[in-house]
């Protein structure tokens, strides 16, 4: 009796992994999960992008900087008067 039911749970798995419907997508979604977790992205990122470059570049953030909707220290009750000052004489700057 038990071994029949085990072996229509078994059949039931089966056919839930490969009926028409599915067609072996959750194999393919496993297989692509222990790809994430048998690959090093952040190293295969590390080659892409050039961490200190990114880093140290403060031009992009100082162009990009008063098009952003808020910023943190902007936000922040305890640095929001420097946020702003900050800010100002960042528009200053780029207004010369």
């Amino acid at each position: 009796m038990e071994n029949t039911k085990s072996l229509e749970k078994y059949k039931n798995a089966k056919n839930a992994l490969f009926d028409e419907t599915t067609k072996g997508v959750p194999i393919y979604a496993l297989i692509t999960a222990l790809i994430c977790l048998i690959i090093p992205f952040r190293s295969i990122l590390k080659v892409f992008i050039n961490l200190r470059e990114a880093l140290n570049d403060e031009r992009r953030y100082k162009k990009f900087a008063l098009s952003f909707s808020s910023d943190y220290d902007k936000e922040n009750p305890l640095t929001k008067k420097q946020g702003i000052i900050r800010l100002l004489k960042l528009q200053i700057e780029l207004a010369r």
